[in-house]
């Protein structure tokens, strides 16, 4: 370790020789960099200190002879300390004669530095004033100095330096060499002072008196100011350059706050560190176990974080030269080790909280604590302090995305920017999911020992769900009243548990969702999971008697202008009791209004099947506070009513992994849930999948099914998959969801080669060139004819602009269709073709992020946007083979060969190639060793779907941040559950409903308006020939579609 001085003049020494020199083009810039950075002063106060130190701890010497044994043995012990001080000093002692040359013996000063910095913050001769402990005269006589400490070998070099070294160079030089020479002669002096006060200097002459010398206020303060000067470092930025752009000077700030947050958490971990963790341990306040318990797992989150500042502090002394922030990041923070210290710390947290909170009892620990929070700068408690860690990754995000914003594509730390966001993100993700896996299991262990009869002791489980929920109680009619509320907390566990749990202290619904609430709640009732269904409570008759919300207050508007005219009645007529009957009317429909609920909440029914009879109760209604959290309890609720359907009906993983990838290199994300596979057709006997064109997407009367459409040979198929329910047998259906193989056929006048959806239509391109528009729902009419758009047969079609099309052909020319508007009812396209050579088919690719689309082909690739071509550039890493598949995502292009398991991921902006990915060690768990190639791929929610020729279905995690690269953060998932050959369709489609009442299930907005679309669960439709497990399909020529729900 070295001391302040010599790290902050290594520091110096260092920045010197990197700054630009233009940076300092006038007199008035060299001297607000001299005021800015106060090397003088910060130089002065850590040698101050340091001599300071080394006199008070070396000079703790009194008479021996006094020592009781335990005194004497500890003495010695501190005088071996001491001796290895010493030791340590006089290596120091040297390093302050190398500074000052280099290494071959050549004046330091030969090196170059800018001349601009002869106006360095050092005074003339070597003396230094100002210091923050008084001046100190530095120009002390050598006398007395021992031969090997001796430095005027420095001195007789000083011919040789001014000889070579530049006026401005010279001058600088010679006072670094005056100054630190003078600092050299006063360091070698320490070890005779040190032998002369330790006769002079009084030492506490027992244990007690030495406990009480260093619970003083003097050795307390001389500890923090020590520890202050050590944690300041050099990390502040330079002025900008003359020619700095808008953005490189909001970046500077935003590095500086980037700094000066780091080093205020610094300075909060090495406050407990320091002056709670060693103090405590030194001093007899609490038992040391306690103190491990609460302190112990700070230190190595401390010692990351000054790794981490000594690293920051190198990338500011560079900044001018690379700019480059992003490498430290990665470097630091994506380790197994970071993730392990901080998520032993914060799953600790609270218990630590409470052990804390129990110490503060203690007189001893709660008069330490306010003392410590006293002594520190920003006065914050301890409390307080503990919370930083927790704070620090989100705040860490919060900078990066900030900085990302002003660092344009082209800059050189662009992508190293991301890739640290990506770190970040897996990293922070990590610790939410094992934070959130042990809330769970802590609160099930609550509700375990509020229904022991509902679990055996010592079972283990999870809480997925927990919120406030209001229960609306039906009632016999007594004294009027239709309904009572009851305020609660809904539950729903991984066993497949809902319960409902009713709070006697009648909290508000936000404070009853805390869990340790539902240590006072009272169980009031639980039901299975697979013996209910979730009914739309307008359609229910209880909703009838209590009316609807737009009928009651109609009601209290007319009551209203009937009071308003009763008040306009001549004054003869007695209208008191007219009026007091109005208000009476008018409150009893107010409390119906009350009943009914707001705008914003949301009623459903749980209800039992029918087939269970030996319940006490057959319905339920449960209020919720928006219809957005409806439908969250609605997925959730069906998803673990799948999940354990499958656990029971399927014997096998549904997901596998390769054994040696460790669940803790990437996030555990809810993998997909399997809800069956369905056959388009009963009388598919013949259809080759190579002839074969698909296309699925979600329903545009946004009633929740799914359409898919099937084009082989002239022939074109529209299937249906019906809007999601609560019946999970798989008879000729999927888990929840209904299927219906046929609605509706298409003949074409020839072959079809490319189908897609876009514009609210359906594209079906004719191998003679010609183009077909059909509705994309229901009666499925055609909307239009282009004849002729090309010469050639469209393999690719993508959208591209406002209203048109990218198309590409099989010989490889690229066309751009834009729509016709002139007659809505009859569609046309009208072409113009890019100049682009024939040859191999070429692979379009949408780039979302950039607005643009690139045309793949041989490596060579060419961004088209707006119908025009602007860019060219190469890929060379694929070869000339064409692509198989390819999807983009963020700032991220994945590609893939049909002949290799490989993933190639380019930057969208830069081009570069940042990732490959090896599929088939993960394809492997499922298949044995086999050749595969990728056919398909696609992304869901935060997944990268990759299909293979082999019918194997793999997932990949993805960064949840969208600024982040998109490369994968995780293990690859191997879907059991598969296809006998090639995946010919991957689709990821998410299903939108629509609201048809303010007091149903599906409301949305807090407006309460009606007829609000929001979406559903995602799935996931894989197409391929035949089926692997759950049963088997033997027939290749079989196509099938196997689905998958997102999980909860």
């Amino acid at each position: 370790p070295q001391t302040p001085v010599i790290r902050n003049y290594e520091s110096a020494r260092s920045g010197f020789e990197t700054v630009d020199r233009r940076q300092f083009d006038t007199i008035d810039m060299r001297r607000q960099w001299s005021i800015n950075h106060n090397y003088e002063e910060q130089l002065e106060h850590d040698l101050d200190t340091t001599l300071e130190t080394s006199t008070e701890v070396w000079g703790e010497v009194d008479n021996e002879d006094s020592f009781d044994d335990e005194s004497a043995e500890e003495y010695q012990v501190e005088e071996d300390f001491h001796e290895e001080k010493r030791d340590h000093f006089s290596k120091e002692s040297n390093q302050y004669r190398k500074v000052l040359r280099d290494d071959n013996g050549a004046p330091s000063s030969s090196r170059s530095r800018p001349d601009s910095l002869a106006s360095g913050p050092f005074a003339e001769g070597g003396r230094s004033i100002g210091s923050s402990k008084g001046s100190w005269d530095l120009e002390t006589s050598e006398e007395g100095i021992d031969d090997d400490n001796s430095v005027d070998g420095v001195d007789a070099d000083d011919s040789i330096r001014t000889g070579s070294a530049t006026p401005g160079s010279q001058q600088l030089t010679s006072r670094l060499r005056d100054t630190f020479r003078s600092t050299l002669r006063d360091a070698t002096k320490i070890s005779r002072v040190k032998e002369m006060v330790r006769y002079v200097q009084r030492r506490p002459r027992s244990a007690i008196e030495k406990r009480e010398y260093r619970e003083s206020s003097y050795f307390q303060g001389q500890q923090h100011d020590r520890r202050r000067s050590v944690q300041v470092e050099w990390g502040h930025l330079p002025p900008p350059p003359s020619g700095a752009t808008e953005n490189d000077i909001k970046r500077r700030r935003i590095l500086q706050s980037l700094v000066q947050s780091e080093k205020a958490y610094i300075n909060s971990l090495g406050i407990l560190e320091h002056d709670y963790r060693q103090q405590l341990l030194r001093q007899p306040v609490v038992e040391k176990s306690y103190v491990d318990r609460i302190f112990g797992k700070v230190t190595p989150i401390y010692s990351l974080h000054k790794l981490f500042e000594i690293a920051l502090d190198s990338a500011i002394m560079d900044w001018d030269v690379t700019q480059r922030v992003g490498d430290i990041f990665t470097g630091t923070f994506d380790k197994q080790t970071v993730l392990e210290h901080y998520s032993a710390y914060i799953n600790a947290l609270p218990e630590t909280l409470k052990l804390v909170q129990k110490l503060c009892a203690r007189r001893t620990f709660f008069d330490f604590s306010t003392k410590q929070q006293e002594t520190q700068g920003d006065n914050l408690n301890l409390f307080g302090l503990m919370l930083k860690p927790v704070q620090r990754f989100p705040q860490f995000l919060l900078i990066l995305q900030d900085l990302l914003k002003s660092t344009p594509f082209e800059h050189p730390d662009r992508v190293a920017l991301e890739g640290a966001l990506t770190s970040l993100d897996k990293l922070t993700e990590q610790l939410d999911y094992r934070r959130e896996i042990q809330e769970q299991r802590q609160l099930f262990f609550k509700l375990a020992k509020l229904s022991k009869t509902e679990w055996q002791e010592g079972e283990n489980g999870r809480v997925l769900k927990c919120g406030p929920a209001t229960e609306v109680l039906e009632l016999s009619g007594k004294d009027g009243e239709l309904v009572e509320l009851r305020d609660g907390i809904l539950i729903l566990t991984d066993k497949g548990k809902l319960l409902f749990l009713l709070n006697p202290k009648k909290q508000s619904s936000s404070k009853a969702a805390k869990e340790s609430e539902i240590e006072g709640c009272k169980l009031k009732w639980r039901c299975d999971v697979k013996d209910i269904h979730i009914a739309d409570f307008s359609e229910d008759n209880l909703s009838k008697k209590l009316g609807s919300r737009d009928g009651i207050q109609s009601d209290i508007e007319t009551l209203s202008e009937i009071e308003a005219l009763v008040g306009k009645l001549s004054s003869n007529l007695e209208t008191r009791p007219l009026t007091q009957e109005i208000n009476s009317i008018k409150e009893r429909v107010e409390k119906s209004l009350n009943l009914v609920g707001s705008s914003v909440q949301t009623t459903i029914t749980i209800q039992k099947n029918e087939n269970i009879r030996h319940e006490p109760w057959l319905k339920k209604y449960v209020r919720l506070s928006s219809g957005i959290n409806a439908r969250e309890w609605t997925d959730a609720i069906r998803a673990v009513r799948i999940r354990l359907v499958n656990d029971r009906t399927m014997p096998f993983t549904p997901w596998e992994t390769p054994q040696d990838d460790s669940p803790t290199t990437g996030a555990d994300r809810v993998m997909p849930v399997y809800i069956g596979s369905v056959r388009p057709r009963n009388d598919q006997t013949n259809c080759d999948l190579e002839y074969s064109q698909f296309c699925s997407y979600a329903s545009p009367e946004y009633d929740g099914s799914i359409y898919v459409w099937q084009a082989n040979d002239d022939f074109v198929e529209i299937s249906h998959i019906k809007k999601e329910d609560d019946i999970v047998t798989e008879h000729n259906r999927l888990r929840g969801r209904g299927f219906d193989p046929f609605i509706h056929s298409i003949q074409a006048k020839t072959s079809i080669s490319s189908i897609m959806h876009a514009y609210n239509a359906i594209w079906i391109f004719l191998m003679d060139g010609d183009v077909m528009a059909m509705q994309d729902c229901s009666p499925f009419r055609r909307f239009g004819l282009t004849k002729e758009l090309t010469d050639d047969q469209v393999v690719q079609a993508t959208v591209h602009g406002e209203n048109g099309f990218l198309i590409t052909t099989k010989s490889g020319i690229v066309a751009y269709a834009v729509i016709n508007h002139e007659d809505q009812r009859d569609l046309t396209l009208v072409l113009e073709t890019l100049v682009l050579d024939q040859g191999s088919p070429v692979r379009l690719i949408p780039i979302l992020s950039k607005d643009e689309t690139w045309a793949w082909r041989s490596g060579k690739v060419k961004a088209v946007k707006n119908g025009h071509i602007t860019d060219e550039f190469a890929c060379r890493e694929l070869g000339s083979v064409p692509l198989s598949a390819s999807i983009s995502k963020g700032t991220g292009v994945w590609v893939a060969r049909g002949d290799l398991p490989i993933l190639y991921l380019y930057h969208a902006h830069t081009k570069q190639l940042l990732q490959t990915f090896d599929l088939s060690h993960s394809a492997f768990t499922v298949k044995k060793s086999h050749t595969f190639g990728v056919s398909h791929l696609t992304t869901m929610a935060n997944f990268l779907v990759a299909g293979t020729t082999s019918g194997i279905v793999i997932v990949l995690p993805l960064p949840k941040l969208a600024v982040s690269n998109p490369s994968i953060v995780g293990p690859a998932h191997a879907s059991a559950i598969g296809h006998l050959g090639r995946v010919a369709s991957l689709n990821s489609i998410v299903p939108s409903i629509i609201s048809s009442s303010d007091s149903g299930l599906d409301n949305v907005t807090a407006s309460g308006s009606k007829k609000n679309v929001h979406s559903q669960a995602t799935l996931l439709f894989s197409i391929g020939q035949g089926l692997k497990k759950p049963r088997e399909e033997e027939n290749k020529e079989v196509i099938c579609i196997s689905v998958w729900r997102s999980g909860s």
